[in-house]
């Protein structure tokens, strides 16, 4: 035990020490994402509300925001406390993956997943950034282990806890809405169909709890019913209109300026409905993008040409090829391990939203800690198949970890 530990805060340190490094390291970086988030944080601050561009009112979902307005309400505006936080929220995400390991699959496997998740080159770069993505895979994690633990122990208070955090994962970001929905319907096949129903139906009543006020509040600011935000309709058209790739493409594609002046409702409808035009007059091209998009999703390497070389191509390859394949031999020698099983469940749950959406290397990032413990898993099943110990085993018995 006091090895483990000791092991388990090595590691979390020299994580915690490199993604700081990284977070110091990093210049100032401007995207037109974070530029909206930091609008709606101030408006929330100054009691304008969550307001973006000036006028609109649910772009952006409200989490996002609330996370910043609080850290700029206490630190100031500087990226750096931010960044700061989200440090410790990658790093947190690889203790909830190592915890959720050990029991199940023995030292080795917890220590490999603390190991992979606290010193991803790339989630530490994200963490530096003012996006979702770091705190939405912490969120999203911490979901997935909790509804694990009610189709084990099939206790429906942990099934609650588990439809509350999948509510506040969901006001971070709305795409993974459908992940977390998988998550609460598979609850009825895993714990068996009486008990299972019962469980499945606390997760989604705590869920609706925590999140029908985010469409209440939308009803009443836009007076039109808005589940999720008024940029469904953008999404859309980029990911199927003329000259969609797959990927980000919104330099590259003809957006009419005449759209985006309009309000935002009706903004969200012509995009939506000028996104349902493009599938419907070529619906093999809107299939075909779909390979794309996930090509750009799980890509090992930069999308992007001015970044397809060099240094970063290598770091990319190198930790991402191996991180790829060690997965799948997690996937298929631990495939009877729940908390392998409820990982790839988001990994394929996130690949299937993004048939629709678009792809990118950052949208992919939520579910990187999934992949991170599939990995870890196949890589002490293949040292145990080697020969290498595995350190000390899981215990025997019912695990509700």
């Amino acid at each position: 035990m006091k090895r483990y530990r000791g092991y388990l805060g090595a590691i979390l340190g020299i994580g915690l020490v490199f993604r700081v490094g990284v977070a110091l390291a990093l210049g100032p970086q401007s995207f037109p994402d974070s530029g909206q988030y930091k609008e709606a944080a101030d408006g929330l601050r100054s009691g304008k509300g969550l307001v973006t561009g000036g006028v609109d009112r649910a772009v952006r979902m409200p989490g996002y925001p609330v996370f910043l307005a609080g850290i700029r309400g206490a630190f100031g505006t500087s990226e750096l406390p931010v960044r700061l936080a989200q440090t410790f929220f990658g790093v947190l995400t690889a203790w909830l993956a190592a915890g959720w390991l050990r029991p199940r699959l023995g030292d080795a496997a917890a220590l490999a997943a603390a190991a992979i998740l606290a010193l991803d080159p790339f989630l530490a770069y994200f963490s530096a950034l003012e996006l979702v993505e770091v705190l939405e895979g912490f969120m999203l994690l911490g979901t997935l282990r909790l509804a694990c633990r009610a189709a084990e122990t099939g206790k429906l208070p942990v099934a609650a806890a588990a439809g509350g955090a999948a509510a506040l994962t969901a006001l971070v970001h709305p795409s993974i809405l459908p992940v977390l929905a998988l998550a609460g319907g598979i609850l009825v096949p895993a714990a068996g169909a009486r008990k299972g129903l019962a469980l499945a139906t606390a997760f989604f009543a705590a869920f609706a709890a925590l999140y029908a006020p985010w469409i209440v509040r939308n009803a009443i600011v836009l007076r039109a019913f808005v589940p999720a935000t008024t940029q469904v309709g953008t999404a859309l058209f980029e990911a199927f209109g003329p000259g969609a790739t797959g990927g980000i493409s919104r330099d590259t594609m003809d957006w009419p300026r005449e759209v985006d002046a309009l309000p935002e409702l009706e903004r969200n409808r012509r995009y939506r409905a000028m996104a349902g035009e493009a599938v419907r007059r070529d619906p093999a091209r809107a299939v075909a993008l779909a390979p794309r998009k996930w090509a750009k999703l799980w890509n090992p390497a930069p999308n992007a040409a001015e970044y397809r070389g060099g240094l970063l191509l290598l770091v990319s390859l190198a930790w991402n090829i191996p991180l790829y394949l060690l997965a799948l031999a997690g996937a298929w020698l631990r495939r009877r391990e729940p908390a392998v099983r409820w990982s790839l469940l988001a990994v394929a749950g996130l690949t299937l939203v993004h048939a629709v959406f678009l792809g990118s290397l950052r949208y992919r990032m939520p579910v990187m800690p999934e992949v991170g413990i599939a990995a870890a898993a196949g890589l002490a099943a293949l040292a145990a198949r080697f020969g290498f110990s595995a350190g000390n085993p899981p215990p025997p018995g019912n695990i509700s970890a």
